[in-house]
């Protein structure tokens, strides 16, 4: 059984649990934000390298933080 505050701590805004953050072996943390890649239409996405995006701690987050 999940109690209320493990619920509130887990859906906690940060960036390990954020809709655009991105997978990345190049960064020391592992995480990149793919805020601006999610947000461009699918067809004007392109295969970007992955230091193009900003690293991120998965325990930050930002004002654009959505929920997965």
């Amino acid at each position: 059984m999940t109690s209320v505050r493990d619920q509130s701590i887990r859906d906690y805004p940060k960036c390990s649990v954020c809709k655009f953050v991105m997978p990345s072996e190049t960064s020391q943390t592992k995480l990149r934000c793919g805020l601006s890649y999610f947000n461009a239409s699918p067809l004007m996405r392109k295969i970007q390298r992955m230091d193009n995006f900003p690293v991120v701690k998965s325990e930050n987050a930002c004002e654009s933080w959505q929920s997965n």
